[in-house]
This record gives structure tokens, sequence and C-alpha cells, in this order.
């Protein structure tokens, strides 16, 4: 056989081995796991491939996406309790220099009665000056009894407050490690449950009403103390 026709056989071998081929990659999955070479070399060619690669750094761009958000959610809910623990903590020296306050009132009304005997007096033994004294003293020890008992429950208030609080930080605990193992598993991230976002936004709501009775009960004792301060003059 001369040199040409050899030519032309070994051609045609390589047209009909090339067709084969493709027909072999044609009918192989075009997952290269699953299709291997063949179905890798289809996929490639076919775009299949790559247009599968896409879809999963989207879904992959989706993911940290969502855990950036569910990170600030975190985030956010650690910040309103460290400014809770903040709020109910002050709340609590408030209080308690309420009651230094209300200790001192006391003492003074002591004196008071000490410097002035005839406030102990019945009414009918007492002259104009000192009956008037002596219903001012009564307006004190009313306003006294009754501030008692406002601070007697905003004390109540504050530690209920403080119990919610831990049991809030308690569930943000559990969230912030469940967010982290998450990060490191490559898992979803767990938001915190809305039970807790809702008792942060109660805490948050009775906090500002112990502020405010708080700041009232302490204007109400300057001016007590302004009362007896008359009543001793």
């Amino acid at each position: 056989m001369d040199k040409v026709g050899l030519i032309s056989i070994r051609g045609r071998a390589a047209a009909l081995f090339a067709a084969g081929a493709l027909a072999a990659c044609a009918g192989a999955s075009e997952d290269p796991r699953e299709g291997g070479l063949a179905g890798g070399l289809n996929g490639i060619a076919t775009g299949t491939y790559e247009k599968r690669l896409d879809e999963r750094r989207a879904a992959i761009s989706d993911l940290d996406a969502a855990g950036k958000q569910l990170e600030g959610r975190i985030r956010t809910s650690e910040a309103r309790l460290r400014e809770l623990d903040r709020q109910i903590s002050a709340q609590k020296v408030s209080l308690q220099r309420l009651r230094g306050d209300f200790s001192a009132i006391d003492r003074a009304i002591d004196n008071l009665r000490k410097v002035n005997p005839a406030l102990n007096a019945s009414a009918d033994q007492r002259d104009a000056e000192n009956a008037g004294k002596a219903r001012l003293l009564q307006s004190v020890l009313a306003e006294r009894a009754a501030l008692g008992a406002i601070v007697d429950d905003l004390e109540s208030q504050n530690r209920k407050q403080l119990s919610d609080y831990e049991r809030a930080s308690r569930n943000g605990g559990s969230q912030s490690a469940s967010s982290a193992s998450g990060q490191q598993s490559g898992a979803v991230l767990v938001p915190p449950p809305e039970s807790s976002n809702a008792l942060i936004s109660d805490l948050e709501r009775r906090s500002k009403q112990t502020e405010s009775r708080g700041a009232e009960v302490s204007n109400r004792v300057q001016r007590l103390k302004a009362a007896i301060s008359r009543a001793g003059a």
C-alpha cells in the first residue's frame, strides 16, 4: 500500500475514534464525579459544569449574606442586653440611695418631735403656730409612708427585671455559642428566638417605667425634705 493510502486509512480511523469518543461523552453524566473523564469533558464542552459552579457560588454567597445578617441581629441583642444591665444596676443604686434618704428623713422627723414636744400634744393643747406645724408634720408622715410603699414596689420590680435580664442573657449566650459553632461547621446560623427578643423589648419598656417612677420619687423626696425644714423652722 502506498504512503497516501496509509495516511487516508489512519485519518478515517482517527475520525471514527473521535466520533465514538463524542458519542460516549454524550451518553455520560456531566458530573465528573459520576461520569468520569468523559462526563467532565462533556460538561466543560456544553458549559453545564461552569453553570453548576456558578449556582454553587451563588448559594454560598447567599448563605454568607444570611449569616452576616443574623450575626448583626445577635450583636444588636447583645448590645441591648448590655444597656439593660447598665440601667438595672443604676436603678438599684438609685433605690439604695433613696433608702438612705428615707433614713435621714426618719431621723429628721424624730429630732423634730424631740425639739418641739408641742407637736406631739393633742390638738386642743397646741397653739396656732404649732397647730400649723403639726398639720405639716402629718402631711410629711403621710408622704413618707406613700413614698416608702412606692420604693418597695420599685425594688420588687428591679429584682424581677434582674431575674428576667439573666434569663434573656442566657438565651442570648446560647445563641452566640450556636452561632460560633455554625460558623466553624459551615452551617446556617440560628437567629435569636422571638421569645428572647420579646423579653428584651419588655425589659426595656419596664426599665424605662422604673426609671421614670424613680425620678418622680426623687423629686418628691426633695420636696419632703423641704417640708420638714419648714416644720422645724
